[in-house]
């Protein structure tokens, strides 16, 4: 397949996919059927939405990602100690993450890793 050469060209491809599928086809969706990148889509649009609203649909946008109190350093450094205090210094991070259903993604985003969790709450790193 030929790769749009230009905004018109790619309209033309998108258009017929939004008719099928409406406002809720994805940019994955969309690259799947038509074998068209995203780089295109930015090139000629700037972005996902852009395209959407140059086709006639109400760009929505993703719901903001915020960080919920329950995932703040504090309150998982917070949570860490009250299961360490239980489980002692045989904590592992896949028992933490099953008692406190905090996942073992968010834990690498504000601490960068287990070992430095594990630092952080007063506990020393066993490498076994």
């Amino acid at each position: 397949m030929l790769l749009p050469q230009s905004a018109d060209t790619l309209l033309a491809a998108a258009r017929p996919l939004f008719e099928k599928h409406g406002p809720e086809l994805t940019l994955a969706a969309f690259r799947l059927h038509t074998g068209i990148p995203r780089s295109r889509v930015v090139r000629f649009f700037g972005g996902w939405l852009a395209l959407k609203a140059a086709v006639g649909l109400e760009p929505v946008s993703a719901p903001s990602r915020r960080i919920t109190p329950a995932r703040t350093r504090e309150a998982i450094l917070e949570q860490f100690r009250r299961v360490a205090s239980e489980v002692g210094e045989d904590l592992t991070l896949f028992d933490f993450v099953r008692r406190t259903g905090i996942s073992a993604c968010c834990i690498y985003l504000r601490f960068g890793t287990w070992r430095d969790l594990r630092r952080q709450g007063g506990l020393r790193f066993n490498a076994t």
